[in-house]
């Protein structure tokens, strides 16, 4: 922003029309005249910015995707070389186009790495996920494979139908292809596992769940909650004062480590450094998230989280978030952008979020 002002000053100092239109700024009244009146300035020096930000790309994703099996395939392999190619591989899938065969691709491969970090339940998604998409048939065999090996582990003994789905694919690769013979090996040793496996189960209507790792751990209890402010203890009260305004008091003896509030926040947003290992909606960790389909930047964990954030905010933010991380915003802008969408919706539109402002001026301690 500050190479747009400079660029801004530069060109009305050269036209003699600093002292003109800063008397005219002055009169303005409200931000909304300010805005449009810098954006009409703008267009008429011709500096209004043309920022793309990051958009998705076919070919910087096959880049990154390639980054990632040099690091995992050519590198030492443990867990510090496979969270640095996990990393390469998140963000090639952030690249890719939607649908798009460099986004199964990089789906599966980023499966690989989760099944050697022994997260198999999300190895499992991404091998889904791959599948689903333009996956390659010649490369169909390995996944479902893998997929079996991750159920097996988990203690399914219900593979059938996968070790099936694997044969087929396996059936179809070319006998000149080198990884045909070690698949084949890999997959009668898994169908003899799965029938020793099933022989020693004796209720086979019993079937092991595919456990989801990475529960969230649970938020703090409060013991007795507080009519007045619904997220605090009844150990609290908010009084006012014309000594210290609006406060909170203490109504008695407050236990040490008691929780006296658990309240979830109104909006959040991701510092840009986890956007790619973090949740955009939840904030939650991730192993295996999932890109927004349109913008390189939001990441989730579920589907769920993706429709939920879309519905509530980012279908406004996707075309404007790129442009404003390119031209360097800082955190605090692109959430007052977050917090301005939401507050119009939950408000019903413009008109009516100014009408409910100026309620709350009105009143004395808020």
């Amino acid at each position: 922003m500050d190479k747009i002002m400079d660029m801004l000053n530069a060109k009305v100092f050269v036209a003699n029309k600093h002292r003109e239109l800063t008397d005219r700024y002055k009169k303005l009244k409200t931000d909304q005249e300010r805005v449009i009146f810098t954006f009409n300035v703008m267009v008429e020096y011709d500096i209004v910015p043309n920022a793309t930000g990051m958009p998705k790309n076919a070919k910087e994703s096959e880049k990154l995707r390639e980054q990632g099996n040099k690091v995992f395939i050519k590198g030492v392999l443990n867990n510090m070389t496979c969270i640095d190619a996990l990393k390469l591989y998140t963000k090639s899938i952030a690249f890719a186009p939607y649908p798009s065969e460099q986004l199964a691709l990089a789906y599966a491969n980023r499966s690989a790495v989760l099944f050697q970090l022994g997260l198999h339940s999300e190895c499992i998604q991404d091998i889904d996920r791959a599948l689903a998409l333009n996956y390659p048939d010649d490369l169909r065999a390995k996944l479902y494979v893998r997929k079996t090996e991750c159920l097996m582990i988990l203690g399914s003994c219900s593979v059938e139908d996968i070790l099936e789905e694997a044969q087929h694919w396996l059936d179809k690769m070319s006998l000149n292809d080198a990884s045909r013979k070690k698949l084949r090996s890999k997959l009668d040793t898994l169908h003899y596992k799965a029938v020793q496996t099933k022989k020693s189960v004796k209720d086979n209507s019993i079937r092991a769940e595919v456990k989801k790792s990475g529960n969230e751990p649970p938020l703090p209890t409060i013991v007795s909650y507080n009519n007045e402010v619904p997220c605090a203890s009844d150990a609290v009260a908010i009084k006012y004062s014309t000594r210290y305004g609006r406060h909170v008091i203490a109504t008695r003896n407050i236990n040490p480590g008691e929780v006296i509030a658990v309240e979830k926040p109104y909006t959040l947003l991701l510092m840009q450094q986890n956007m790619q290992t973090h949740c955009s909606n939840c904030l939650k960790v991730c192993w295996a998230n999932i890109p927004c389909n349109y913008c390189t930047y939001a990441m989730y964990c579920s589907e769920e989280c993706r429709y939920a954030e879309w519905k509530k905010c980012h279908d406004v933010e996707c075309a404007v978030f790129p442009a404003l991380i390119e031209y360097a915003f800082y955190n605090i802008d692109l959430l007052s952008m977050r917090l301005a969408v939401l507050a119009i919706r939950e408000a019903g539109g413009m008109k009516e979020l100014r009408t409910m402002l100026k309620k709350f001026d009105e009143y004395d301690g808020i």
